[in-house]
């Protein structure tokens, strides 16, 4: 299985996996399939235009001086319907509540929109439930964006109704809201009735361990999600117990995402139990959470025995010397081995020192950010003289010394497959450097 590795003498920068959906960056574009408002003279005009760039090709009303007036925000709502809009991307404006409301209405006769984006446009719970109202009569919907907006509980509620009735909507991102365990309550009733959801990103919500508890209550009734993104939420061992066991029957969620909770071993005990049931999931991600050894060496053991999970991330835990040695022998077969900001020391260091020894696999390994001394380095080096298969290896902001970079640039003098070293941020003194200048000389492409 493969992991998530950062940069190369990346070390914490502060952005641990970022899974921030940045949507369109092109705010105000719209794509339509017909030009009915369009004024005949200005038909050969790009229809893939923002609106705010074809504002002149809308009928507007004149003043007594004979100039246009300008187009207000629900005249440009009505415009969309005129050309035959499919899709409206108003993402990272500030059209609010009032935008919102202009927007539903219009799509309340819109008989051809497939997909809203409203991303960053502070919209509160008056919007949301405007937009939910329009919902119930599109049928043509399949995805709508409201991330990044000031939706509560109230917006949610009104938004989970109207995915009870739709049989078209896909997907919804409410990423980054304020919906709070009763807003995921009600979205989680909702996707037990849904017949066409297949993902919701609920990423940023605070819905805690009893909106994850209603999530995966509804995970286990609904046959068409197909994945599970819940970073940032406060959820903890009771939420990812509760996950767990809705993930032992799920037989389509493909990818769950729970970065940045509180969930500790108990946790990560059951979904490694889930794991071990589970066919179809291929990609965890348990980026800063609270697992320490005991959660990394079930994760270890469930991931010898899945042949489907390819990709797990565990970065900016607890890990300590025991559950690196574990997730070393569980990862010997994958191409990453990632243990990035965690507890290792040396006998953490020595024993992803032996899996590499044993892999023909691994080509890179990201360990920086732990408290790997001499000791380890040295057992790396050891592991270096051997590997052909290693490429890349992160050591960045550690406790090593003079005496573990002379091991290591002795050892990269023999080794043919490394191409990349990070060891700043280490306590290598004149000695230390003195040797891994030496090596430059002998491999000069070495990036070092």
């Amino acid at each position: 299985m493969d992991q998530k590795p950062p940069a190369p003498c990346q070390g914490n920068d502060g952005n641990n996996g970022n899974h921030h959906n940045n949507g369109s960056s092109s705010s105000g574009a719209v794509s339509h399939t017909t030009h009915a408002a369009a004024e005949p003279a200005q038909q050969s005009q790009s229809t893939s235009a923002p609106m705010w760039q074809r504002e002149n090709r809308l009928k507007r009303p004149m003043n007594d001086a004979g100039d246009k007036e300008p187009v207000s925000f629900h005249g440009r709502a009505e415009a969309f319907l005129e050309l035959g809009v499919t899709s409206v991307n108003l993402s990272h404006n500030s059209i609010g509540d009032a935008g919102a409301i202009a927007l539903a209405d219009a799509l309340k006769i819109n008989r051809s929109m497939t997909s809203v984006n409203l991303r960053n446009n502070s919209i509160d719970d008056a919007g949301a439930i405007a937009l939910a109202a329009a919902l119930k009569i599109c049928s043509s919907m399949t995805s709508m964006d409201l991330s990044n907006n000031s939706i509560g509980a109230a917006g949610a509620i009104a938004l989970a109704d109207a995915l009870k009735q739709s049989n078209s909507v896909i997907s919804m991102d409410l990423y980054g809201n304020s919906i709070g365990a009763a807003g995921a309550v009600a979205l989680a009733d909702a996707l037990k009735q849904s017949r066409s959801m297949t993902s919701m990103d609920l990423r940023g919500n605070s819905i805690g361990d009893a909106g994850a508890v209603a999530l995966a209550i509804a995970l286990k009734q609904s046959r068409n999600v197909t994945s599970v993104d819940l970073c940032d939420n406060s959820i903890g061992d009771a939420g990812a117990i509760a996950l767990a066991d809705a993930l032992k029957q799920s037989r389509n969620v493909t990818s769950v995402d729970l970065h940045g909770n509180e969930i500790g071993d108990l946790g990560m005990s059951a979904l490694a139990d889930a794991l071990k049931q589970n066919s179809s999931i291929t990609s965890v991600d348990l980026v800063e959470n609270c697992i320490g050894d005991a959660g990394a060496i079930a994760l270890a053991d469930a991931l010898k025995q899945s042949n489907n999970v390819t990709s797990v991330d565990l970065r900016h835990n607890r890990i300590g010397d025991a559950g690196a040695r574990a997730l070393a022998d569980a990862f010997k077969q994958s191409n990453c081995i990632d243990i990035t900001d965690n507890e290792v020391g040396d006998i953490g260091a020595s024993g992803v020192a032996d899996a590499l020894k044993q892999s023909n696999s691994v080509t890179s390994v990201y360990l920086c950010n732990n408290s790997i001394g001499d000791a380890g380095a040295r057992a790396l080096a050891d592991a270096l003289k051997i590997s052909n298969s290693v490429t890349i290896m992160d050591l960045s902001n550690n406790s090593i010394g003079d005496v573990g970079a002379i091991a290591l640039a002795d050892a990269l003098k023999i080794n043919r497959s490394m191409t990349s070293v990070c060891l700043s941020g280490n306590s290598i003194g004149d000695a230390g450097a003195i040797a891994l200048a030496n090596l430059r000389k002998h491999k000069p492409a070495l990036e070092i």
